[in-house]
């Protein structure tokens, strides 16, 4: 949504100020998350699916790291999981959260 949109305009600018890094290679180090309700594929508070997500990402060239959020288990979990998954599959040893959320 639009303040995670805020958040991460904001990000980018001080990644760039305080670690003199360039647009391209921080926008090569991105990865967006969003979790979302499994059965409904409905991402919660945004009245909007999963599908509107992945396209929105894509518009912007970023990648997304879409999470199913299932009855039965914990939230914490599911997105653990997936930072997991960005630091063994995409070598992100160090990274940041920006998080939208007001």
């Amino acid at each position: 949504g639009k303040d995670s949109f805020l958040a991460l305009r904001q990000w980018i600018a001080l990644k760039r100020r305080e670690d003199k890094i360039e647009w391209e290679e921080i926008l090569d180090r991105i990865i967006l998350l969003t979790s979302f309700d499994g059965t409904t594929k409905r991402i919660e508070h945004q009245d909007t699916t999963i599908d509107d997500a992945r396209r929105q990402a894509k518009a912007l060239g970023l990648s997304l790291l879409a999470v199913p959020l299932h009855p039965g288990k914990e939230y914490v979990k599911s997105i653990d999981e997936a930072l997991d998954f960005v630091r063994t599959q995409q070598g992100a040893e160090t990274f940041s959260l920006v998080f939208g959320d007001l």
